[in-house]
């Protein structure tokens, strides 16, 4: 009797010694942004063969679904230096400075030369942890995750990624450090009173509406041309 062909895609079982191997084919993307299809390989020990079959249709149903994770050769090092390069210089110029302190002081010595799959969740929940341990400031570490999150989006718009493992990162209570306070209606005016015109209007646009001193800047400097 003729042996039936093996279904392409399908995947094998391997007789290894006293236990199991499986082999299937997945897509990969590589560094440059383009999609192979490579050859996998996993031993599985001295398993029953249905627990070696089991662990085979999963790899290969989780190889042929469109959404599922595929596999970048791409590491976190690599991509931050291409968001650095085309992403960050949409940002102004002081947070750009800022994002590119936060790379090179805190993800780049810690994700750096890791693969990109390999920054789950987990791992950046347990650096979140290390941050707190260390002391750092709820506000600091929510800097440091704030660019962390960004350099995935962008792994993510780029296909190197399924999801944003950033997200849903349980993150410290940030708390304010400064106390707020506010002029009475008495104290505005005499401010007001006190103040030139021009910077009497300012102040006055700025108490009525609460534009950061950027924003404010930028009406007074278009309505003043």
């Amino acid at each position: 009797m003729a042996r039936s062909k093996r279904q392409y895609g399908s995947g094998c079982l391997l007789r290894r010694g006293k236990g199991w191997a499986i082999r299937w084919r997945e897509i990969e993307i590589t560094p440059d942004g383009k999609r192979k299809k490579v050859l996998r390989y996993e031993a599985l020990g001295e398993v029953t063969k249905k627990h070696a079959s089991d662990t085979l249709a999963q790899k290969v149903a989780a190889a042929g679904n469109s959404k599922a994770t595929t596999r970048s050769r791409i590491t976190f090092g690599t991509l931050t230096n291409e968001w650095l390069a085309t992403v960050a210089p949409m940002y102004k110029q002081s947070t750009q400075k800022n994002h590119r302190h936060i790379v090179k002081k805190h993800l780049s010595p810690r994700f750096g030369d890791k693969p990109l799959s390999d920054v789950t969740r987990q791992e950046i929940q347990a650096y979140v942890a290390h941050l707190t341990q260390s002391g750092y400031a709820p506000k600091s570490i929510d800097h440091i995750h704030d660019v962390l999150s960004a350099v995935l989006r962008t792994g993510v718009k780029w296909g190197h990624l399924p999801e944003n493992p950033a997200r849903g990162v349980d993150l410290p209570t940030l708390k304010c450090v400064r106390p707020k306070w506010v002029l009475t209606t008495t104290q505005a005016g005499a401010l007001l009173e006190a103040l030139p015109l021009l910077a009497r209007t300012m102040t006055g646009v700025a108490m009525l509406t609460g534009l950061r001193r950027g924003e404010l800047f930028g009406c007074v400097g278009k309505a003043w041309i």
